[in-house]
């Protein structure tokens, strides 16, 4: 999810194929659907709201999301995001950040000259979200000793 110009499926092509791993790419923005479509013919691609997704529950094993939740409007779609995910996740979700969670006590950010949303969220706000799903969340340490929230479903 948030796959732009498709590069994170062109990096991981050959480990999809190999393990019969099928791909789901879906983008908010339709010019970047349409340029993966064309180059990855063989691919679904979808334009879709990570706030409102098209899918039954459940409907995937992993859910790589990439670059997307600092583009949302505040906190309450943040929040929507995350729950979102969880409905749509089997097994495991993993959030990859362009803007890294802070350890600052507030959320801050706003709309940007380019028209995107960018945000920094605070951990608290982001572990707020995740604890509105029925995942089970865990900590992993990252290089500054700190924890980051991972987890799986029950």
């Amino acid at each position: 999810m948030g796959f732009g110009s498709a590069s994170q499926y062109k990096k991981m092509r050959d480990f999809f194929n190999e393990n019969s791993i099928s791909y789901t790419g879906i983008d908010y923005t339709a010019h970047f659907v349409e340029k993966a479509k064309l180059k990855y013919p063989e691919v679904n691609w979808e334009q879709g709201d990570v706030r409102n997704l098209p899918f039954n529950d459940d409907s995937f094993d992993y859910v790589f999301i990439y670059h997307v939740l600092e583009h949302q409007k505040g906190y309450e779609d943040v929040q929507k995001a995350i729950q979102e995910l969880g409905r749509i996740a089997k097994r495991y979700i993993m959030i990859i950040w362009f803007k890294k969670p802070t350890f600052a006590h507030e959320t801050r950010g706003g709309l940007q000259k380019d028209g995107f949303y960018y945000y920094k969220y605070s951990v608290a706000d982001v572990w707020k979200a995740i604890r509105t799903t029925d995942f089970v969340v865990k900590k992993i340490p990252c290089r500054n000793n700190r924890d980051v929230p991972t987890g799986s479903k029950l």
